[in-house]
């Protein structure tokens, strides 16, 4: 039988063309009013302290907190070399956890073993291939040293001496920076571990090793960066309270701004929760008073520049409440996205001043840079070529899913499992009766009608609520049947399953989720980003999926609520209703078959998540990245309890 499709937006019956990213927006601003409510409240340093413990508190438990965080730190000190102005360059390697190294430079400055105490920085790069060894970094730790600062710098993970897919010449035979982030992002994540949490710990670690030196002031001890540095400045301003001074360049903004922007993040950049837990680009400056924070921004950015004057304005309130509003510092350079020469100066000024360094030059760097083989802690420029058995990040998350991951249930403490897992914004035990669906044709095709049907999953009957219409169509055979089964293709797909059902006698709704067949969402094509390993995982697709993971939930759990709203629907009508899931789909249909205590089916079964985890060499094939689901189950446990054998 000729299949039947629904039109655009639904047949011009009602636009589902931006109501995903519609939806979003508005469960977000739910949070940032409940958030600016509360800061509202702010108005004694009291009331500043007792939030920063609560934002801390959360803040830690969201991006999570590794084991091992007094472990030995195992430094080594590789080489050494003598620089102009009397600056001296060691590179060394440190441990961040039991065996997982960190390839680092110290920067010393001119008589730093003179007996004196020296303050101290650590300087967080951002998304360079080359890591620490980039040339703005470079220039920004030898002006830091010369102003008489020991500045730290590291490799993040993927990046120069850190490459975690190295080519035969110990650089990244998958893309680089952004696409190893991604690459053992993705796994990381399906395990619930955050990316952001190794990120973070190579900082701490970092902050470790400063203190482990002599000639280091322990209380004169800041951090800056830029960019995925920026970033990672911001986040430990919360995390770590042994620092004494911050400066972020290119990363401050709000989260609403960045929101809007609609631009992909890394996924070290996507921590769960945060949006619904109120914790906001102004929480990482203001709860860090009255200690003295730059924002250093840039006027070009493609991070909202207004963004960064909104957080800064929010702050300055809360460090008056210290009479400290002269420790809120904001500066903006002309530029676009970058350590420019005017970034460089103003946080080589802002530090020199309120760490008491004991040079305030704030010139820029004009000797050359120095060799790049001047820059390696590794003896072939690589961690993995140096030695192939050295523990990856892979490792990591791989002991952490052996530990931590899902153990066998029955099928009652796995539906608890599901409830738990999804975190929907909406109350699933406690759903509203579907009053007015829509039926808009009704035709007889050989023996079948068919009847193309859309409703409201959500909001019905408010106009000002988040609203989401879904739809289907529901086959029949013309003598009617008394079971049903709604089908969840992964696209405009599964007849053959559907002829199949109904020459069973079974009638058969095929039914589109928000976002998948016919209710596709319109996308912006210049957001969309392909490009070498990375592939279109840095798609409105994949953003919109990390903007529901920081408001607490996920794609996967809004479309799971839409099946079950699709089989409460069917039961009106049928009296006995099973759930049929076609590839990715395959998940929905079989998490809803868990809450709604039916059978499901499930064809054309994708990988189990545990796979990527456990090989290193996966192929994610735009994937959906559905966080933490491997402490609660996989594919084969669900259709185990769940699917008709």
């Amino acid at each position: 039988m000729e299949p039947v499709y629904f039109g655009d937006r639904l047949a011009t019956f009602y636009d589902v063309s931006t109501q995903e990213k519609d939806y979003i927006r508005s469960l977000a601003d739910e949070y940032f009013k409940k958030e600016a409510k509360e800061k509202a409240n702010l108005k004694t340093k009291e009331d500043v302290i007792n939030r920063r413990k609560k934002v801390q508190a959360a803040f830690k438990k969201a991006v999570g907190i590794l084991p091992d965080r007094h472990a030995p730190l195992h430094i080594a000190y590789c080489n050494e070399h003598l620089l102009e102005e009397g600056i001296t360059l060691q590179n060394l390697t440190f441990d961040s956890l039991p065996g997982l190294k960190v390839t680092a430079s110290l920067w010393l400055p001119k008589g730093y073993a003179d007996g004196k105490k020296h303050p101290a920085v650590m300087v967080a790069v951002g998304h360079s291939p080359m890591g620490r060894a980039h040339d703005t970094y470079v220039m920004l730790c030898r002006m830091l040293a010369r102003n008489g600062m020991v500045v730290l710098s590291c490799d993040p993970p993927g990046q120069y001496e850190r490459v975690q897919y190295p080519d035969e010449n110990g650089k990244s035979r998958i893309g680089g920076a952004v696409a190893e982030h991604f690459q053992i992002g993705f796994p990381c994540h399906l395990t619930g571990l955050t990316l952001a949490a190794f990120f973070v710990r190579d900082l701490e670690r970092g902050l470790d090793v400063l203190e482990t030196l002599p000639y280091v002031d322990k209380h004169r001890i800041a951090i800056a960066g830029n960019s995925g540095g920026g970033m990672m400045s911001a986040l430990m301003a919360l995390w770590d309270d042994r620092l004494a001074a911050v400066a972020p360049a290119c990363f401050i903004t709000s989260r609403q701004a960045a929101l809007l922007g609609g631009r992909p993040q890394d996924p070290e950049q996507i921590v769960p929760r945060v949006i619904e837990e109120g914790i906001n680009h102004d929480d990482f400056v203001s709860l860090f008073a009255p200690k003295p924070h730059l924002i250093c921004a840039a006027d070009y950015d493609g991070i909202d520049i207004y963004g960064a004057v909104f957080t800064h304005e929010r702050a300055k309130n809360v460090y008056r409440l210290f009479d400290a509003e002269e420790n809120a510092r904001f500066y903006s350079a002309p530029t676009g996205h970058g350590l420019f020469e005017g970034q460089r100066k103003a946080i080589t000024e802002f530090l020199s001043e309120v760490l008491s360094a004991p040079v305030k030059t704030v010139g820029d760097v004009d000797p050359p840079l120095p060799p790049l083989e001047w820059m390696m802690a590794t003896k072939t420029g690589c961690l993995l070529t140096d030695d192939s058995k050295a523990k990856t990040i892979y490792d990591c998350y791989n002991d952490y899913y052996n530990e931590k991951g899902y153990t066998d249930c029955d099928r009652q403490e796995l539906k608890k499992r599901v409830l738990e897992f999804l975190r929907l914004p909406v109350d699933m035990e406690n759903r509203p009766e579907l009053k007015h669906p829509r039926y808009i044709s009704n035709d007889v095709k050989e023996g079948i009608r068919n009847r193309k049907i859309w409703f409201f999953s959500e909001g019905e009957t408010d106009f000002t609520a988040r609203r989401i219409a879904v739809c289907g169509v529901l086959y029949e055979p013309e003598n009617g049947a008394k079971n049903c089964v709604v089908l969840v293709p992964e696209d405009e797909d599964g007849e053959q399953y559907q002829e199949r059902f109904l020459k069973e006698g079974k009638a058969v709704f095929r039914f589109y989720p928000r976002g998948i067949g016919a209710l596709k969402s319109l996308d912006a094509p210049g957001i969309t980003m392909i490009r070498s390993a990375i592939g279109k995982i840095l798609s409105p697709e994949y953003r919109r999926n990390c903007d529901l993971i920081m408001c607490g939930t996920s794609t996967a759990a809004l479309r799971t609520y839409d099946v079950v709203r699709a089989v409460d629907f069917m039961r009106k009508s049928y009296d006995n209703v099973t759930i049929c899931g076609m590839g990715t789909s395959s998940l929905y249909a079989l998490l809803a078959a868990s809450v709604t205590d039916v059978t499901a089916q499930v064809f054309e079964v994708p990988v189990p998540y545990a796979e990527y985890v456990q090989n290193k060499e996966y192929d994610r094939n735009e994937r959906e990245e559905v966080f933490g689901i491997l402490e609660y189950f996989d594919i084969p446990l669900l259709i185990d309890k769940l699917a008709e054998q």
